[in-house]
């Protein structure tokens, strides 16, 4: 503080009276000097603080001023006096022109306001909670829609567990030329085309189609061996489904009666048949081999009379036994046999 007459050290308390200190060019408390002269007023103390004024709502102060601060003992806030209203300190910040930057990380994202020290951090998704996807396991909870590619990188396994999968589009395994083991463990309902293709491996080659480690049950019957004709060659080689395929199945001989020396017509059940399909029927050969006496228990025509139905002419061309023993019926022979029924598909 000057007085234009140089310095002065005081040597008593300065008693004012309620008077005031006007026009004064600085004011300077606890220390003896100003720190320039642009320092309107300077509180310096090495172990003081300053303490704003307290106040128990803002409207205490009548005639505020922007730029006025003070400290709200109600809810313990600090106030500004920002264009015409007391605003909160955190309120009057300027915010960040140049936004929010995101950071990945294995837990999520990391978001950082540019310019600030706040750090809003997104949790990962589980199977109740939000979230973000990260690269660790992860349990994700309600019904998800993708839309454009979805890719299994190589060593990567996808894993459906009970319950029912719906794709509507493409689905691509593995890369042409190579083998791909894919395995199935429940049912595949497979409606409208589906074209398979891959290498098929040198016992199908040069026909692209499926590996088939094991045999492919048939519904209900036995394992269905797929066969289609070169049209150039002729050559009869193994593939996949095609129109004109020959299958076989192993269907159980009915209950009939048969006298010695006698015909009769059975009726087979054959799933996938249909009327006037190309059949051939034989026994099994375990059955024959098994079964002394089979032999002469003729089949004699086969025929696809209906969808589903095989109708088979058979007689017995026994007439005795050389040692005078009697004959064992044919019903009794061919009791619990199966017949192997044969179909070359027909044309559509």
């Amino acid at each position: 503080m000057g007085d234009n007459l140089g310095n002065h050290t005081a040597t008593k308390d300065l008693q004012l009276a309620g008077k005031q200190i006007l026009n004064a060019s600085g004011v300077v408390i606890g220390a003896t000097v100003a720190a320039n002269n642009s320092v309107a007023l300077q509180i310096s103390g090495a172990d003081k603080a300053i303490l704003i004024s307290n106040v128990a709502t803002n409207a205490d102060i009548l005639a505020p001023l922007n730029g006025m601060i003070i400290y709200n003992t109600t809810d313990n806030k600090f106030y500004l006096y920002q264009n015409g209203a007391w605003v909160t300190f955190a309120l009057a910040l300027t915010p960040s022109t140049n936004g929010i930057e995101s950071v990945s990380n294995p837990n999520g994202y990391t978001l950082t306001q540019v310019g600030q020290e706040t750090v809003l951090k997104l949790a990962p998704a589980d199977a109740t909670n939000p979230g973000v996807i990260t690269t660790g396991d992860q349990s994700l909870a309600g019904n998800k829609t993708l839309q454009g590619n979805f890719s299994l990188l190589s060593g990567g396994n996808l894993t459906v567990e009970a319950g029912t999968t719906n794709l509507n589009g493409n689905l691509t395994v593995g890369v042409a030329g190579a083998v791909v083991p894919t395995t199935l463990n429940g049912s595949l309902s497979v409606s409208d085309k589906t074209t398979l293709n891959g290498n098929t491996g040198t016992a199908l080659s040069p026909v692209n189609g499926i590996v088939f480690s094991n045999t492919v049950p048939a519904l209900n019957t036995e394992a269905e061996n797929f066969l289609v004709v070169d049209a150039a060659s002729g050559e009869v080689r193994r593939s996949s489904f095609v129109g004109n395929a020959l299958f076989k199945q192993r269907i159980l001989a009915p209950t009939f009666t048969l006298g010695a020396n006698e015909a009769t017509k059975l009726v087979l059940t054959v799933p996938g048949i249909t009327q006037n399909d190309g059949v051939v029927v034989n026994y099994d050969a375990a059955d024959l081999i098994a079964t002394p006496g089979l032999e002469y228990i003729s089949i004699l025509n086969a025929t696809a009379t209906n969808n589903l139905e095989v109708s088979i002419t058979i007689a017995d061309m026994r007439q005795e036994n050389a040692d005078g023993t009697p004959l064992i019926p044919a019903t009794t022979l061919l009791s619990g046999k199966n017949f192997i029924v044969t179909r070359y598909k027909q044309t559509p």
